[in-house]
């Protein structure tokens, strides 16, 4: 059974809806007169992260769809890099919640094609987490394909409003 973290102070709790909102008005007694309207779902979202999630749950301000964007941006206006390969300027891809909220996390895809037989080209997504200050990572595709691509946005999405990345 998957347990949970509380956002605030970082207990660790099984996942039942009287233990997680007890926690919350018992310890956290400012929040909870915040919260105490909000349905057992959304209350979870905002108190609670998967018990291994290292990060804080993001805002994404992008659907999967704009991996599409992002190509024709590229193929528009991708500069070449120190590698000749085409690469996109940096978009802002999610956002942080309550005192971060001015915080982003970008991403800039990257046409990994120069040099290599076209059936091994693909995208890159190299993503900056200036949320939570975390280390720069790069996602790749296999083929240079926009619904491989799109998948892959997805997946980073879903990570990011989970807390793991």
């Amino acid at each position: 059974m998957e347990k949970f973290k509380c956002c605030f102070c970082g207990e660790i709790l099984e996942p039942s809806e009287s233990g997680m909102w007890g926690h919350i008005q018992m310890s956290h007694p400012e929040e909870f007169e915040y919260l105490q309207d909000l349905s057992t779902p959304d209350m979870v979202q905002e108190c609670y992260l998967p018990a291994d999630a290292k990060y804080g749950r993001k805002v994404c301000l992008v659907t999967p769809a704009f991996a599409c964007e992002m190509i024709a941006h590229l193929k528009k206006y991708g500069e070449i890099n120190q590698n000749g390969d085409r690469m996109s300027c940096y978009f802002p891809i999610a956002m942080g919640r309550g005192e971060r909220h001015h915080e982003r996390v970008v991403v800039a895809l990257v046409e990994e094609a120069n040099g290599i037989p076209k059936e091994s080209a693909g995208y890159s997504l190299h993503v900056i987490n200036d949320v939570d200050g975390a280390d720069c990572q790069v996602f790749t595709t296999g083929h240079l394909d926009e619904g491989e691509l799109s998948l892959l946005l997805n997946e980073i999405l879903d990570k990011l409003a989970n807390g793991y990345l």
